[in-house]
């Protein structure tokens, strides 16, 4: 009977902390800054790690097999960076992290709603001409090693909302 009341005052203890301090900070203070880094997404290396997801245009990743493959886009890789930005800055789980003076290369931190756990997505901004452009997206989890397919299905949404903007 010991070891229950132990363990009901340790949760009690883990609930206060989490509380106290909040999702995301008490995260931060075990696992470190939820930015994983900048990372090159064409020679991306294999993972058996099922918390990560990579699309890719065609032929583009030399390593890795891309989960997806994107599209083309009507629209300059300026107006795509913008577009980008602008779908990061409508989530209120997301915080823009940086981008190389080039500004072809962005990064996000994303929290997932209510566990706070926090994901790195890198967008690579490819330019295919002057009013053509496509991209590289690549989304990692920074805790644990499976997502049940979050990062998956957040690609998938970054895509869906450019779609209007696919070259036919």
């Amino acid at each position: 009977m010991n070891i229950i009341k132990y363990l009901s005052i340790a949760s009690l203890c883990l609930v206060l902390l989490i509380a106290l301090y909040g999702p995301s900070k008490f995260l931060e203070q075990f696992w470190g800054n939820p930015d994983m880094g900048y990372i090159e997404i064409k020679t991306l290396a294999p993972t058996n790690k099922p918390n990560t997801a990579l699309a890719c245009p065609l032929n583009y990743c030399t390593q890795r097999k891309p989960d997806i493959i994107t599209s083309t886009y009507s629209i300059s890789s300026e107006i795509l960076r913008d577009k980008i930005i602008d779908y990061f800055n409508n989530d209120t789980n997301a915080k823009y992290i940086s981008a190389p003076e080039d500004k072809l290369s962005l990064r996000f931190i994303t929290y997932s709603p209510t566990l706070r756990f926090p994901d790195t997505i890198q967008v690579q901004l490819i330019k295919s001409s002057q009013s053509t452009s496509t991209l590289a997206i690549f989304a990692r989890a920074k805790i644990g090693h499976s997502d049940f397919g979050a990062n998956k299905a957040r690609v998938k949404e970054i895509l869906a909302a450019l779609k209007p903007f696919e070259k036919h």
